[in-house]
């Protein structure tokens, strides 16, 4: 399975993965690092299998960071997240999508049909979804 991350078009060789959503009030949470809960969403084939909720510890980011990896977690989509976390979870094999917003409803569905790269979902301010070294991530934020 071909999915678009930032400008790039990842292979998902494992046809078994689990992408979570940071959520609040059944929306993507605005900032990943004070997110409370993950919506998160296991898939075979394509084919969703089944959701849950899960509650993130109260931890450090690199132990946050080993939750999610010891969840099993291929793909985090989130809202805004320090360089700290984005950089911490990518060495744990994590794959971020940050800079999103909208409802969970709205998002697993763009998620599912690759639509999730459309402008309509980037924080205001965000664009191409600020992947890639050396590209501006948000408005006055500069270069990472």
């Amino acid at each position: 399975m071909l999915i678009l991350i930032g400008m790039n078009l990842v292979y998902i060789n494992d046809m078994r993965h689990r992408v979570a959503i940071s959520i609040w009030n059944d929306r993507v949470s605005p900032v990943m690092d004070t997110a409370n809960q993950l919506m998160v969403i296991d898939y075979e084939d394509k084919h969703e299998l089944k959701r849950s909720v899960l509650n993130i510890p109260n931890l450090n980011v690199v132990h946050k960071a080993e939750f999610f990896r010891g969840q099993g977690i291929n793909f985090l989509i989130c809202g805004a997240i320090s360089m700290q976390m984005f950089r911490i979870l990518a060495a744990s094999q994590v794959e971020v999508i940050p800079f999103i917003r909208g409802s969970i409803h709205e998002v697993l569905a763009a998620y599912n049909s690759g639509d999730l790269q459309n402008g309509e979902y980037f924080l205001p301010g965000c664009q191409n979804n600020g992947l890639g070294l050396g590209r501006k991530r948000c408005r006055k934020r500069g270069k990472y």
